[in-house]
């Protein structure tokens, strides 16, 4: 293919950015989709600075930002460990 004798010539970091967005596109079915996803993208991006919105927006066309599945929510980390990770409580009150 033409576009792997040209990725040739760029600099490393480059052909990395370029591997990723082909990649990325691979995942969308037809030519409209990712016209799609560019004119999103370019539009997105046209100040320098994308925002989370624009970024969840973006990620979602892409199909790399997906929710689980049927609507589950997945299971949380406890924030505060429970009694039986930390040991017996104490306070002035039991003393």
């Amino acid at each position: 293919m033409l576009i792997n004798m040209l990725i040739k010539l760029l600099p490393k970091d480059k052909k990395g950015m370029i591997r990723l967005v082909m990649r990325m596109a691979s995942r969308l079915d037809t030519a409209r989709e990712r016209r799609e996803v560019a004119e999103y993208g370019m539009a997105a991006f046209q100040t320098g600075k994308i925002s989370t919105v624009d970024w969840m927006v973006l990620g979602k066309k892409l199909g790399v930002l997906t929710g689980p599945a049927n609507g589950a929510t997945a299971p949380r980390t406890p924030r505060i460990p429970s009694k039986t990770q930390v040991g017996p409580v104490t306070t002035e009150a039991n003393s």
